[in-house]
């Protein structure tokens, strides 16, 4: 093994490929999020224990990243939360890790960078990862961005009825 890898017979997706697949992922990511939580929205099945697991969600993620992927959430993390809401984060972050590590999320990985089977499992864990962090950052815009044009919708409707009464 040493001997391929000295004489360059191994070679790593390159970097360049990764952030491309980042690139792409972030939107789909952000789409999906977005389309969930308006869903939640227009439905009315948005409760206060959606949008708190909403909330978890993101802060899960946020873990993730910075803590590495572990089916464990880290203590240090864990004990940023209030003690009501630790048993669903730890719940969401063993879900998040066995979904993460599983050959058919790897595998849908590899269709959408259209990736054939010549990956390594370096490329692989990098493709993974970029997934990893597309999704967080995801989560991340949709809590720090409002979904609904409530503002927008407010001002059109006041200029309209100021249309009307002059």
């Amino acid at each position: 093994m040493d001997q391929m890898l000295d004489q360059d017979l191994h070679v790593d997706l390159p970097a360049v490929e990764v952030a491309a697949f980042f690139k792409a992922e972030l939107p789909r990511c952000v789409d999906t999020v977005r389309r969930g939580r308006m869903v939640e929205r227009m439905d009315g099945s948005l409760t206060v224990e959606k949008a708190r697991r909403n909330r978890l969600e993101t802060f899960v993620l946020r873990g993730m990243v910075e803590d590495g992927l572990r089916e464990q959430m880290a203590p240090e993390r864990l004990e940023r939360l209030d003690a009501i809401e630790r048993e669903t984060a730890q719940d969401t972050q063993s879900k998040m890790f066995r979904e993460f590590i599983s050959p058919a999320f790897n595998s849908e990985i590899q269709k959408r960078a259209k990736a054939g089977s010549s990956l390594t499992q370096m490329d692989v864990l990098q493709l993974r990862w970029a997934a990893v962090e597309a999704r967080m950052a995801a989560h991340e815009a949709a809590e720090a961005v409002p979904l609904h044009n409530a503002e927008s919708v407010r001002d059109a409707a006041v200029a309209l009825l100021r249309g009307i009464t002059q």
